[in-house]
């Protein structure tokens, strides 16, 4: 691992390498959380509002958005897809990576 290493020359190419690795890591797991979170505000039970009826008139827009956040209960059934989904990704992973041990 990267962490076991001992650094073979003092670079600072090498640090700055790291780094923007580390933070493009992180900006692709941003990412897919907010892809997640936007999939399940989209294709969730109970969702009634349609896009073509929201662009009719401004009342039905915010009606449609209004829907699409799920207001009444906060969105919480996307964030409870979103961790289940990286809760599975995790245990899968988890499982992979010991199943060699």
């Amino acid at each position: 691992y990267g962490e076991e290493k001992p650094p073979l020359r003092d670079d600072p190419f090498l640090e700055k390498s790291q780094c923007w690795n580390a933070m493009r890591s992180t900006g692709f797991f941003v990412a897919f959380v907010v892809a997640l979170l936007i999939i399940s505000l989209n294709f969730r039970p109970g969702h009634k509002e349609s896009l073509d009826r929201a662009l009719q008139s401004e009342e039905s827009a915010v009606r449609w958005l209004n829907d699409l956040l799920d207001v009444q209960h906060r969105g919480l059934n996307a964030i409870s897809f979103a961790i289940a989904c990286l809760t599975l990704a995790g245990v899968l992973g988890w499982a992979m990576f010991t199943a060699y041990g």
